[in-house]
């Protein structure tokens, strides 16, 4: 690229960077530019374009603005979660899309999961903010994390989970900036902690219909991708729920407040077996318990019986998976 266009603004697919004789160029600035870029984006003067001088520019594939510009935040609650978070971090830095924050919010753990941010705090290059201290829970540290949040679109990455491909990200704000939607979801696959190559569920949102939370389904959580700014103003995550505060404030999101959401066909995430919610027989009566009272809550009729209607199309995915 030649040096003598002092003008030029390339945006790029996957990084967003500057040329420009301009020192810093506010965030402000940037979205009001956008509204006027809808094709590549390659800005230079026109006596210069005039005079042939930009024939070494390299036109790039036309994409929507936002594309290039949208950040997510990547939450990550830990709590002596040394054994997993690796798997987790590298996944993430493994992304083809790296407009992104990273987020540790830890409990304050009694192993080595600090020492692990810290070792891998240099590889984010400045994406990665964490804190360390006393929370009351899982919800509560997540809560954290969305107050931290400066993004435009806001995603929970658990410390035992981990991207199953590299391109979930780019696929998300492709997605977002597509469809003109407020939030996106997809699916996720559960598999054997000792066994990260054996599939024990597959848990597919592609089904999902907002009508359908009435009997306790929701979308799976961790592909749920959301704009920061509906957080802001729909509620975080109600701390008062044990086990299903996620169904809760997705409730709130998708049923009552009735946001624009999307579908997108694609596994977001590996998930080892374990966890609040899959603890046990008693998990299940506390989450089925949590799901009624949300559901009172927010003014949405519903009932045990009709509760108990998704565990059958649980049992359905679970043997799916084993037989596929």
């Amino acid at each position: 690229m030649k040096q003598n266009l002092p003008w030029l603004l390339i945006l790029r697919r996957s990084n967003t960077w500057f040329s420009s004789n301009v020192a810093e160029i506010s965030g402000w600035l940037l979205r009001c530019l956008t509204s006027l870029l809808h094709f590549f984006c390659i800005f230079a003067p026109l006596s210069q374009l005039s005079s042939g001088k930009c024939r070494d520019i390299i036109y790039l594939p036309a994409l929507p603005v936002t594309f290039f510009i949208m950040k997510i935040s990547i939450i990550t609650a830990t709590y002596n979660s040394a054994e997993t978070l690796r798997d987790t971090m590298e996944s993430l830095l493994r992304q083809t899309y790296d407009n992104y924050e990273y987020i540790v919010v830890d409990g304050n753990s009694k192993d080595k999961t600090m020492d692990l941010v810290r070792e891998y705090e240099p590889r984010f290059e400045g994406r990665m903010r964490w804190i360390s201290e006393s929370d009351k829970g899982l919800y509560d540290a997540m809560n954290k994390g969305l107050n931290m949040a400066q993004g435009d679109v806001v995603g929970l990455l658990n410390s035992d989970d981990f991207y199953t491909s590299n391109d979930v990200l780019e696929q998300i704000v492709r997605t977002l900036s597509d469809e003109k939607a407020d939030a996106v979801y997809g699916d996720v696959h559960y598999v054997n902690a000792n066994n990260l190559q054996r599939c024990v569920r597959y848990y597919s949102s592609k089904d999902f219909r907002r009508s359908w939370m009435r009997l306790g389904f929701m979308p799976a959580h961790p592909s749920f991708y959301c704009r920061r700014d509906l957080y802001l103003k729909h509620g975080l995550f109600d701390t008062s729920y044990k086990v299903a505060a996620d169904f809760e404030q997705l409730l709130r999101l998708i049923y009552v407040n009735n946001i624009r959401t999307c579908y997108l066909q694609k596994d977001f995430v590996t998930m080892r077996t374990g966890g609040v919610s899959n603890a046990g027989w008693r998990s299940h009566l506390n989450i089925m318990r949590d799901h009624r009272r949300a559901l009172h809550t927010n003014g949405v009729r519903s009932c045990y019986p009709l509760l108990a209607l998704r565990y059958f199309y649980k049992i359905y995915e679970i043997v799916k998976s084993r037989i596929c």
